[in-house]
């Protein structure tokens, strides 16, 4: 049985030098939910980036079996559905169907296949009714779930969240972790929000410097107080030692 995603030695240079990733490794199994963790700066997000070819990286990335490489690169962004850490970045058409219906609508889908799979789309993050509104006047819990929507419509197999829950009000981030537990695909979860990891993902990779230098059990990570202090994170609330 294949990983749904491989990482193996992936490295990754900005244009002036800086080294962003160095040598990271990690694998997540079909259906695993896996936080990325780590103080600002230490790359998560540049992580992301790499796992549907957006930046070019040294080392190998498999998704689904598949090396993230040019060949590959139209069946590798229809795998991985990648949730950009500001929703205003994701959102651009005039309405909420015409958002969702952007990924079908560029790759030639049959007008009748995309209109069922947006109506699918937006119930599955409880946005039906909302097809006609403007995505720029919508609340930012809404426009979350508008972009997981854009992600959601194309069938990915891994969903790439980056900062899923940044921005939100109480009531809007429990209800997005709500959804997202809900949801069956597999996931890499970039986060600062440790309520959220320690509600929804069984395993962490705890980043930092652009190096792995911790990963293993989510239960077990969040009881190593030092090792959350030394990388700028900290235990959630109630969380007993």
């Amino acid at each position: 049985m294949h990983h749904s995603l491989d990482l193996t030695s992936v490295s990754y240079t900005y244009p002036d030098g800086r080294q962003a990733l160095h040598s990271v490794s990690l694998y997540l199994a079909p259906g695993e939910r896996v936080a990325l963790i780590g103080p600002n700066g230490a790359g998560k997000s540049t992580l992301l980036l790499t796992l549907n070819g957006t930046l070019a990286f040294d080392g190998e990335i498999k998704v689904c079996g598949l090396a993230v490489n040019r060949e590959n690169l139209p069946v590798v962004r229809a795998a991985v559905g990648l949730l950009f850490e500001d929703p205003d970045d994701q959102l651009f058409s005039p309405t909420v169907w015409e958002e969702v219906a952007f990924g079908p609508l560029h790759m030639g889908w049959p007008r009748a296949d995309i209109s069922s799979k947006v109506g699918e789309a937006l119930a599955a993050v409880g946005m039906s009714g909302h097809e006609k509104r403007v995505p720029h006047d919508l609340s930012q819990g809404e426009k979350k779930r508008v972009a997981i929507a854009s992600v959601l419509v194309m069938d990915p197999e891994i969903l790439a969240l980056d900062d899923p829950t940044g921005g939100l009000d109480p009531r809007a981030r429990r209800e997005l972790g709500e959804l997202l537990t809900e949801m069956p695909q597999t996931m890499l979860i970039a986060t600062h929000d440790m309520r959220l990891v320690r509600d929804l993902t069984t395993r962490s990779v705890v980043l930092n410097g652009g190096r792995v230098v911790a990963e293993g059990l989510t239960a077990e990570l969040l009881r190593d107080r030092e090792l959350l202090e030394t990388n700028g994170l900290e235990q959630p609330e109630g969380w007993a030692d």
